[in-house]
Parts: structure tokens; C-alpha cells; sequence
């Protein structure tokens, strides 16, 4: 199985240091060299976006995948799943009486 959490971690706390900016071509060698292959990388960017930590910049062409380094961003959902404190709507949602 391609999927790792570990590598997923990895994913999350790489995307969350480059937030807000633009993910480069400098940030992607060091996660492909820690996901092992592209075919892995690929599986859990793609698993990380199916819930909406993520945008991946994936486009599945007929035998492989483009990936746009400038559309791959962590979302307000991963960084409040690294966060683990409930996100903002936890925080509005929180009753002050």
C-alpha cells in the first residue's frame, strides 16, 4: 500500500512552513526524496486532497500526472488538523455566557 502516514505528516508540516507563498520546485525534491518515488508522493497527495487538507495541482493524464508546484497548498483544514485545536469554528463557536 502506497499510503504512509508518516509521509503524510511529512506532506502537512512541509506545506505549512511554506504557507501563504507558492510551493517551488526547492521544496519538492526534499518531499519526493522522503515519499521514495513519484507513484507514492502522488497516492498521498492525492489522498491528503480526497479530504481536504490539501490542493494538490494533480491532473491524471493518460499515463501519468501533471502536478502545477504553484496550485499545491495546504488548506484551512490541514492547518488546523496539524493544529489540533478544533480550527476557527471552534473557536467562534465557543460559548462565552
Amino acid at each position: 500500500m502506497k499510503i504512509n502516514r508518516d509521509l503524510q505528516s511529512s506532506i502537512l508540516k512541509i506545506l505549512s512552513n511554506v504557507y501563504p507563498n507558492n510551493f517551488h520546485r526547492e521544496e519538492w525534491l526534499p518531499l519526493l526524496s522522503v515519499a521514495g518515488d513519484k507513484d507514492t508522493l502522488v497516492a498521498n497527495l492525492l489522498y491528503l486532497e480526497e479530504h481536504k487538507l490539501l490542493t494538490s495541482g494533480i491532473t491524471r493524464c493518460v499515463n501519468d500526472y501533471m502536478i502545477n508546484l504553484g496550485q499545491l497548498r495546504i488548506t484551512n483544514r490541514g492547518l488546523d488538523f496539524l493544529l489540533n485545536d478544533g480550527g476557527v469554528n471552534a473557536i467562534l463557536g465557543a460559548d462565552t455566557d
